[in-house]
């Protein structure tokens, strides 16, 4: 019985862990809508891996948004067209990196 609950405790730092490195609250996770976290774990990345491809407005865009889904009264207040341009941005990103990676394997 005690090694079942160190297997569960076990996974939950790995869980938390994994919510921390993409820049998800583990304390409001189970509160957030998913189209929230999922432009949040976007966002962060982006600012934290390819912030090279990004634009000046992008970036705006971006840490408003970091910062807004880190403020319990302002997260609540977050759109869906401001969710949605950030999900467009990190489509936009994406689509630079495939095209990108796609060149350097054919050469």
């Amino acid at each position: 019985m005690l090694n079942k609950h160190m297997n569960y405790y076990k996974a939950d730092i790995k869980t938390n862990d994994w919510l921390k490195s993409n820049g998800i609250s583990v304390k409001h996770f189970a509160k957030t809508d998913s189209q929230l976290l999922k432009a949040q774990k976007i966002a962060f990345n982006l600012l934290k891996h390819h912030l090279n491809l990004l634009n000046t407005p992008q970036i705006k865009t971006l840490r408003v948004y970091c910062a807004q889904m880190a403020n319990d009264k302002k997260r609540n207040k977050i759109t869906d067209n401001f969710v949605y341009k950030v999900l467009n941005i990190g489509t936009k990103i994406n689509r630079q990196l495939f095209k990108a990676n796609k060149e350097i394997n054919n050469s």
